[in-house]
């Protein structure tokens, strides 16, 4: 979301591979914490144990993933 000229080409549960011009990519190793939108549910949801939803800006629920880990 901070480069928005990148395009996620690949991405996984372990990582992602991101198309960006060549002056972006000196700066993405500076960045921590960078944030993308998925472009598959698995990397979004099978990692993690909560769920938060977000109304304008402010949680408004947080579920649990019942199905976490659950992948063999």
């Amino acid at each position: 979301m901070e480069y928005p000229d990148a395009i996620i080409a690949r991405l996984s549960e372990e990582h992602g591979v991101v198309l960006a011009a060549a002056g972006e990519c000196r700066a993405w190793r500076s960045v921590s914490g960078s944030r993308s939108i998925p472009n598959h549910v698995c990397p979004t949801v099978n990692l993690q144990d909560e769920m938060f939803l977000v109304r304008d800006g402010e949680v408004a629920e947080t579920w649990s993933i019942i199905a976490r880990g659950k992948v063999r």
